[in-house]
């Protein structure tokens, strides 16, 4: 009776064995949880992946890896709505609320009557740049002349004088001493009309120089590689600006313009570098 009360007092309870079978020992595996915490490593990785990312799409977008360049223009949603939207049409009272001066609003300058958004660059374009005297108007005249204060119009009659050498601006008058009169007045004709021909080719080849400078500008706002401001990216074309029958009947009846005092000082002073013909 003695033996069997000392195997039972010996015997492992139930919850004894519950209790050792849950305790670790040494030769068991650690059951702990993996740290949640987000260690400084971790955040280089993902601001190198973001670093990485920036580049490749720079690249795309831009051809730099460092958005060094401006953006294209169909990443631009200015330039995308006026796609969609079309054609704008706008009379001129109504482009000069496209001056800059408005945030609101984008900011238009129209050459030979097309409509350009320039508010890629509001530092020139906007209020103090010095390109703002075109903003809200189509002042082609200035863009060829260079005359900022003056020139702000879209009127180009005349304007072809500036590349017109001084030397054509008289008529020359030969020497016909010892000719007699007939002969005499045969020189004259004849001189005189050299120098019409050669004025009338003269004024020919200005006019041809005019459109090739607005064409260079053109080139420029619409998106071109031309050699005036503005670029491939900057600028593009909205529409055109439209006039009513009455301003287009008084600008016919208004005296031609002279030239400003840069475009004079501009003038070529002899021909001999043109080819007029005999």
């Amino acid at each position: 009776m003695a033996d069997q009360d000392s195997t039972l007092r010996s015997r492992p309870s139930a919850k004894s064995k519950a209790t050792d079978f849950t305790q670790p020992t040494e030769d068991s595996p650690s059951t702990s949880k993996p740290s949640s915490r987000i260690s400084i490593l971790d955040i280089l990785r993902v601001l190198a992946g973001l670093a990485l990312f920036s580049t490749l799409l720079s690249y795309f977008i831009t051809g730099t890896p460092l958005w060094t360049r401006d953006r294209p223009l169909w990443t631009r949603p200015s330039y995308l709505r006026a796609k969609i939207s079309g054609d704008l049409l706008l009379l001129p009272s109504t482009l000069s609320l496209y001056n800059g001066s408005d945030p609101r609003l984008p900011i238009y300058l129209a050459l030979n009557g097309t409509i350009y958004d320039v508010s890629a660059s509001p530092h020139f374009y906007g209020p103090g740049g010095g390109y703002h005297p075109f903003a809200g108007r189509d002042a082609t005249r200035a863009f060829v002349t260079g005359c900022f204060a003056e020139d702000t119009t879209d009127d180009l009659r005349g304007v072809e004088d500036m590349f017109i050498p001084l030397d054509l601006d008289v008529a020359p008058e030969p020497d016909v001493t010892g000719l007699s009169k007939e002969d005499g007045e045969k020189k004259v004709k004849e001189a005189r009309g050299s120098w019409k021909k050669k004025r009338e080719r003269a004024r020919r080849l200005a006019l041809g120089q005019v459109q090739k400078t607005v064409g260079k500008w053109a080139e420029s706002f619409g998106g071109g590689e031309g050699k005036y401001g503005g670029g491939k990216t900057k600028y593009f074309r909205v529409g055109r600006v439209v006039k009513s029958a009455a301003e287009e009947e008084e600008r016919r009846g208004s005296k031609v313009r002279e030239l400003c005092g840069r475009a004079r000082n501009l003038r070529p002073k002899t021909s001999e570098h043109l080819d007029l013909g005999d």
